[in-house]
């Protein structure tokens, strides 16, 4: 809202001093002038209102926006996500439980913030269940959630949101060129491992080091997964495995159904299914082994 004042504003001096700019218009192959138009004149308060919702429906990152966080919504709200980063931490080595930490702090933003209110208090606890420092925990898993809130294994929301956005500047521009949600996966993955070890060698040489042996009394009283969850969470990795199995088959084999003709490469590919049918492809990621894990501890009782 507050972006959206300031264009305001700086539309009206725009428009008062008539500020007028020319480019070259690469579709259109010839020069083209473009002048600032005043959002503080009628006409301008007029399109504000009247442009208001197709505006909004317009932008090109919404769509992809709402069907991936449908399906991490799902998945977060039925508590597989946080059972999943909790049996995770769960009984993991000495020589493991920096990296443990930092990594699941990293993976976390699949589900947007959630690592900020599970992981980081949940990474100062287990550290003060193993008799470490707990404030170390805590760092570890900041910088986990902070420091790799891009990296993942996995293609997320906040992926949708850049490649629709750096499309819709390519389009503008006049580039014929399209972006694929999947872009950056090989980055994100190497992201996740290097930031992993990065950060579990700078909690274990560094940060704990310089915060001294810890000398407090607490441990923490762990509320294990009970025996449902842990069914929910082993019915939800077998839907999510045959889900797997499935979207592979449909993929990969010469022939297969979500491949299709590439002019470019001359040959059948996946390209046209990954810039276009893998965002539904990660709702269901997150929807099926969420909807399995809900029906099994009780969480979804009905669909009605």
């Amino acid at each position: 809202m507050i972006l959206a004042a300031i264009v305001v504003v700086i539309s009206g001096i725009a428009g008062a001093t008539d500020l007028s700019v020319e480019y070259f218009d690469a579709a259109e192959g010839e020069n083209t002038t473009v002048e600032a138009v005043s959002l503080l004149s009628a006409e301008g308060l007029n399109h504000m209102f009247n442009s208001a919702v197709d505006n909004f429906t317009g932008f090109a990152p919404l769509g992809t926006v709402l069907v991936t966080m449908l399906g991490v919504g799902v998945a977060e709200w039925t508590g597989l996500i946080a059972s999943t980063l909790k049996r995770l931490l769960s009984n993991v080595p000495a020589f493991l439980l920096s990296a443990s930490v930092v990594f699941a702090g990293i993976i976390s933003n699949i589900a947007s913030d959630v690592g900020y209110i599970v992981i980081i208090p949940l990474g100062a606890l287990i550290f003060a269940g193993a008799g470490r420092h707990p404030l170390a925990g805590l760092a570890a898993a900041f910088a986990g959630v902070s420091g790799g809130f891009s990296a993942n294994l996995l293609v997320g929301p906040l992926d949708a949101i850049v490649v629709e956005i750096a499309n819709e500047a390519l389009s503008s521009a006049g580039i014929n060129y399209e972006m694929s949600i999947t872009a950056n996966w090989y980055f994100m993955v190497a992201s996740t491992i290097l930031l992993t070890i990065v950060g579990a060698l700078v909690t274990d040489k560094f940060v704990e080091p310089r915060l001294g042996e810890y000398k407090g009394d607490y441990r923490p009283d762990f509320e294990s997964l009970s025996k449902v969850e842990l069914k929910g969470l082993r019915n939800a990795l077998i839907v999510l495995v045959v889900y797997a199995v499935i979207m592979g088959i449909l993929m990969f084999p010469q022939g297969a159904l979500f491949r299709s003709y590439d002019e470019a490469l001359g040959t059948e590919s996946i390209n046209n299914f990954l810039s276009s049918g893998l965002l539904l492809g990660i709702f269901l990621l997150f929807v099926l082994p969420g909807l399995a894990y809900g029906i099994t501890v009780g969480k979804i009782k009905n669909f009605f």
